[in-house]
């Protein structure tokens, strides 16, 4: 890939550049005028551009005085440059809207909005955003729009963890469903780089109280001791069948039970980040309670989530009874564990080196769905891209950052704007390929992408690095960047950076053009103010007003260490993992046969799982039989996957099937619990039930088998649609030894919003299991279960940012009502 550069000069005092990017399809061209520093851009293309915007092709933006501007001998590299600045600047805006919830005063100050389309201010948008690049640019802005998306509790609710981070409207009612608002952290952290004086104090005050309680919360909700893990969603890959098994498009619990590699690595950030907090406040005690925690999480993380034979980490561990890691993949989650110090070099490098690539940038999740839409599912977000840039700088895969910056310069000049994602296989916003189409919903100007592309400029050709107390560079730059884009000059120039007050500008001295160099070049020297500097941080307090970082490279006679898996077919089961099958079973006399169904039996060999583990691999009959004689000592659980014999991609794994004896198994229906508030309707379930004093009582649970049991309730809760609300019920169960008065095992039953499978009826009629938990139990004892509310368990209605909620949950009053209808105890 070329850029085309000429100079036209005009008759006029005003000299007209022009520059152009192709690639196989189509052109993009920029040309400029300039009065003194500042130009003026206007970009053409002749690509389709999304919803037909602007309908005559052409955009016309302008480097604003006092801001970063770029002097790379390429019009259109610096074009485009100012044309991210230009995106940020637009949304920049004075107020925020939502048609979900009426405007209050809080509305009306200045924030980051998150795209044309995206009016509102969302929780991991802003996060990824302000983390990537926008807290170089305006830190107040940057401020209001963290703190708004933190919350107190409603009025008159005490108790609990109030001021916490919210988790935005999402699956199944959000949180405990949706868990990624801890991604919040990334952002706090790299904002307060920035900060000096009372700002900085002001928001590490805040910072400290929202980082503690969201901490403290989620340890009491989604912790799950047994694997050390936190339960929940993908972070940003939240539209339940582009990312998850088709089923949870109807019910969700599947993933409020299930482990994510994303979210997790944004736990883990979280939780340092409040050890340094309570650091730099001295609070010793929590310092080193969340040192331990967030090293502890750090190992789990790899443990359960790292595939030493793939060189990758699993997306997700899907947990229907035990929990099995998958053979899925994504880009961020990987990106974030690299970035953040859970992935060791060794992982980090193998992590780059082993992820499919495509011509157009690399797909957010692998394998693709061959029977989703286009989004999440075959699609590129330049967002991730930057994170999957970093990430790839870091380890110093030169091919994996020329290939990602190739994506992002090559979507945004096409396109005339960073746009919110991109069709993998094609590389265009809107596309009909493989039998699918999309992306479904793309915005110009989406805030992520937006940041996503300065953070390509600043943080990975720049290479500037910050921490709390000082600010470097350590450019990344190769021989091909250099005679792809920056073949016009022998100097790269980044002015006009505001760090703390103080005006840096970076030269980047370059060597001559050379083919035969395979690696980045080396740092020859670095000078700051005309003395020669090594390569750590510079302290902002000997920093002047003014200051200029010249940094000199040099070519390296190595060769590349490291390439990409750069895929050379983008369609059929090169892209595609295998349709999950079908699997029944036919229980014999001590044997379990397993029957499995696929329309790609041909194509694909079958792998059992019995309890969570393999029981056998790369099966090619569609029926299996267990050799095992007995079940005496508990139920057995099966669940199968296919993959594909030619690519190795794997489907998502089936619904766990249990086989058990006739006593290992227990239902107590409504009709066997005692109520406070609600009513018992057809003794099947209690209706309007889930106020804050209300409980169901069992008196006596008895079993005749001691061992570990699987419980869980059944329940129905139609407050809302099962992709948007705040209204996933959370409720605390407590088993009691009823002679004792002792608590046996206590833990929290989620319940997600539940939506009829065809449409024809209300939620309310449609009963799901909640989410499971083990319970040690002893024959012949006698115990008490407590269903109550808990004060340290909260959905996201119960707090006051939902007050001007328009559905459910909002308004002054919480909403945790459910309908419950059976328990349920199963002996593992």
């Amino acid at each position: 890939m070329k850029f085309v550069f000429f100079v036209c000069l005009l008759f006029t005092a005003i000299s007209l550049f022009a520059d152009s990017f192709s690639d196989e399809k189509n052109t993009a061209e920029i040309t400029f005028s300039t009065a003194g520093d500042v130009r003026q851009y206007t970009l053409r293309t002749t690509a389709d551009l999304r919803d037909n915007q602007p309908a005559d092709k052409t955009r016309i933006f302008s480097e604003q005085k006092n801001m970063p501007y770029l002097r790379s001998g390429s019009v259109m590299f610096d074009g485009l440059y100012a044309m991210a600045l230009d995106d940020a600047r637009l949304n920049a805006v004075d107020k925020i809207r939502d048609g979900s919830f009426t405007p209050t005063a809080m509305f009306d100050l200045p924030y980051y909005q998150t795209g044309e389309k995206w009016t509102h201010v969302w929780t991991r948008d802003v996060s990824y955003a302000v983390d990537l690049g926008l807290a170089t640019l305006d830190q107040q802005r940057c401020i209001n729009s963290l703190l708004f998306k933190t919350a107190y509790l409603k009025p008159g609710i005490t108790g609990g963890f109030s001021r916490q981070i919210v988790q935005d409207t999402g699956s199944g009612g959000s949180y405990p469903v949706s868990t990624d608002r801890v991604v919040w952290a990334f952002a706090a952290e790299e904002l307060l780089k920035y900060l000096d004086g009372a700002d900085r104090e002001n928001f590490i005050n805040d910072a400290w109280e929202i980082i503690r309680n969201t901490i403290e919360h989620d340890r009491v909700v989604i912790f799950d001791e047994t694997d050390g893990l936190y339960r929940g969603e993908q972070s940003f890959l939240d539209w339940r069948v582009q990312s998850y098994p088709i089923r949870t498009g109807k019910d969700v619990v599947l993933i409020a039970q299930s482990k994510s590699l994303s979210t997790n690595v944004g736990h883990y950030w979280l939780i340092k980040t409040g050890a340094k907090l309570a650091a730099y406040k001295e609070m010793a005690g929590y310092e080193k309670k969340y040192l331990a925690w967030a090293d502890k999480l750090k190992g789990d993380i790899n443990k359960a989530f790292y595939m030493e034979d793939e060189g990758q980490y699993s997306s997700l561990l899907l947990e229907d009874y035990y929990p099995v890691k998958v053979k899925r993949y994504d880009t961020l989650g990987q990106s974030l564990a690299i970035i953040y110090g859970v992935a060791d070099e060794g992982q980090a490098s193998r992590i780059i080196s082993n992820y499919p690539h495509g011509k157009y940038g690399p797909a957010v999740i692998w394998p693709q769905d061959k029977n989703v839409p286009i989004y999440h599912n075959q699609g590129i977000w330049p967002f991730v891209t930057a994170y999957w840039l970093k990430a790839a700088k870091q380890v110093g895969n030169s091919d994996s950052v020329e290939l990602s910056m190739y994506s992002l310069v090559r979507g945004a000049a096409l396109n005339l704007s960073n746009m919110e994602n991109f069709d993998f296989v094609t590389g265009r916003a809107y596309a009909k390929s493989n039998g699918i189409e999309g992306p479904v919903i793309n915005s110009q100007r989406q805030l992520w992408s937006v940041a996503g592309y300065i953070s390509m400029v600043q943080d990975v050709l720049f290479g500037m690095e910050t921490s709390w107390d000082g600010i470097k560079f350590l450019p990344f730059v190769t021989p091909n960047m250099r005679s792809d884009y920056f073949d016009g000059s022998n100097i790269l120039e980044l002015n006009n950076i505001n760090y703390h007050g103080k005006k840096i500008t970076v030269k980047i001295y370059l060597p001559k053009v050379q083919s035969n160099l395979n690696v980045k070049y080396l740092i020859d020297k670095i000078v700051l103010n005309g003395k020669e500097i090594d390569d750590d941080y510079v302290s902002n307090a000997v920093l002047e007003k003014s200051n200029k970082w010249e940094i000199y490279l040099k070519g390296s006679k190595k060769e590349r260490k490291y390439s990409v898996k750069l895929l050379e077919k983008y369609s059929g089961s090169a892209i595609f993992g295998p349709e999950e099958p079908g699997l029944q079973l036919k229980q014999v006399p001590g044997k379990p046969e397993l029957i499995i169904s696929s329309d790609e039996a041909g194509e694909a060999c079958f792998r059992i799982y019995k309890n969570g583990r393999l029981a056998k691999d790369k099966i090619n009959s569609n029926t299996w039989k267990d050799k095992a004689d007995s079940f005496d000592s508990g139920a057995v659980f099966y669940a199968a996957e296919a993959e594909c014999r030619e690519s190795g991609n794997v489907s998502f794994i089936t619904s766990t099937k249990p086989i058990f004896e006739p006593g290992d198994y227990y239902e107590l229906t409504a009709a066997n619990m005692k109520n406070t508030g609600g009513n018992l309707v057809g003794n099947h379930h209690f209706e309007n039930w889930g106020l804050t004093w209300h409980t169901l009582e069992i008196d006596t649970l008895k079993i005749d088998k001691d061992g570990d049991y699987f419980v869980n309730v059944e329940y129905s809760n139609g407050s809302g649609q099962i992709y948007t609300g705040v209204t996933c019920a959370v409720k605390r169960i407590d088993i009691i030894d009823a002679a004792t008065g002792s608590l046996v095992k206590s833990s929290y039953l989620i319940m997600p919003e539940t939506e009829p499978d065809d449409g024809s009826s209300s939620g309310w009629e449609v009963y799901r299991d909640s989410t499971r938990f083990v319970v040690s139990l002893h024959a012949g004892t006698v115990y008490k279960v407590l269903i109550s509310e808990d004060e340290k368990a909260r959905n996201m209605s119960y707090f006051d940012h939902y007050i001007p909620y328009k559905r459910t949950g909002g308004g002054e009053k919480p909403y945790n009502y459910v309908n419950i209808s059976k328990l349920k105890l199963l002996r593992k």
